[in-house]
């Protein structure tokens, strides 16, 4: 694990990115995520996941299904 600084200039911006599109940082980032796979993949379609807590516990077989 790395820890980077990013400027604050960079953080305003993908919070103004955000907001303007009615959506979360987080979603942002991972948008860019993806487009970086994309670039160094060489492919046009990629998958990534999350891991989440909060499944409902009558679900707890499903959770081998949440693998991309």
């Amino acid at each position: 694990m790395a820890s980077v600084k990013v400027p604050e200039r960079i953080t305003r911006a993908v919070s103004e990115l955000a907001r303007s599109q009615h959506t979360t940082v987080n979603t942002v980032l991972q948008a860019g995520f993806a487009q970086l796979l994309m670039l160094l993949t060489g492919q046009r379609d990629v998958a990534f996941g999350t891991a989440v807590s909060g499944r409902p516990p009558r679900w707890p077989a499903r959770s081998r299904w949440w693998v991309c």
